[in-house]
């Protein structure tokens, strides 16, 4: 059991190392010189501040205790999916070196993870805008 979780973690914070890398690369290719270490972690958070601002503006009037339930576990989870990226802006370049390293090993797996992960957040925003 300890192992599955120990697993889920790791392919969950190598996906946003990989995204945090990709995106990183991305805007020095482009030219980028300020704060780039910071417009990378935007880029990656902005499906988690899209599926908190579409539960918060989505609660119905009177919300009862599932409401509740679904509204703070999905904020939970962008929460958390926002904080592993924070840590990435300090001691970004090993991080980079560990990530460029997965990505050479498997670029295609880690591309179709990313991809459905993203698809993931996106049905999940549209499955509140259509409950609520």
């Amino acid at each position: 059991m300890i192992s599955h979780i120990r697993r889920f973690w790791w392919a969950f914070t190598m996906m946003h190392k990989i995204a945090f890398t990709l995106s990183l690369e991305m805007l020095k290719r482009k030219g980028v010189r300020n704060w780039v270490e910071r417009r990378a972690t935007g880029i990656i958070d902005i499906p988690y501040c899209a599926l908190i601002f579409t539960i918060v503006f989505t609660v119905p009037d009177p919300p009862n205790c599932y409401h509740h339930i679904i509204m703070f576990t999905l904020i939970g989870w962008a929460l958390i999916g926002i904080g592993i990226v924070v840590p990435y802006q300090i001691s970004y370049i090993e991080i980079c070196a560990e990530a460029r390293k997965e990505i050479n090993r498997r670029f295609g797996y880690w591309k179709r993870r990313i991809i459905a992960y993203l698809a993931v957040i996106a049905a999940t925003i549209i499955l509140v805008c259509l409950i609520s």
